[in-house]
């Protein structure tokens, strides 16, 4: 438990650490976080769906903020 719990707090600083001044999309933080297998298949529908939830999670922690963009959410820095 305590392995899994450690291993979402590095991705969040990970995830964090990425979304830059500019605010980053979770379409762009998924092809950063996963650049390996990215462009295989169900594997980019999996990658967006994380980059999603890692993203929603820091959203609701107050870490990140989210606007939209053009019908696109727009994750930037608080």
């Amino acid at each position: 438990f305590h392995r899994y719990v450690r291993a979402i707090d590095e991705r969040q600083k990970r995830v964090i650490a990425l979304v830059g001044k500019n605010g980053i999309t979770a379409y762009d933080l998924a092809k950063s976080l996963f650049a390996d297998s990215f462009d295989h298949g169900v594997h980019r529908f999996l990658a967006v769906s994380e980059a999603i939830a890692h993203l929603d999670y820091a959203e609701s922690e107050g870490k990140i903020g989210v606007e939209m963009c053009g019908g696109v959410e727009n994750y930037r820095p608080n």
